[in-house]
C-alpha cells in the first residue's frame, strides 16, 4: 500500500474551483434525490423515505 500525506491531499482539494450549483439547480437536485427514494420505496428496496435533512439508520 502507498502512503499519501492527508494534509497536503486535503489542501489540494481546498484550493480547487469548485462550481456550486444556483438556488435553482440545488432546489431541482433535491427534488431529484426525493423522487428517487419514493421510487426505490415503491420499488420495495427501502422502508421508508426519510424526511429532508433526516438521517437514515
Amino acid at each position: 500500500m502507498s502512503d499519501f500525506d492527508i494534509e497536503t491531499i486535503r489542501r489540494e482539494v481546498r484550493a480547487m474551483n469548485f462550481v456550486r450549483g444556483t438556488p435553482a439547480e440545488i432546489a431541482m437536485w433535491h427534488e431529484d434525490m426525493a423522487d428517487s427514494r419514493a421510487n426505490l420505496v415503491i420499488e420495495d428496496m427501502m422502508g421508508s423515505v426519510p424526511a429532508e435533512g433526516e438521517m437514515t439508520p
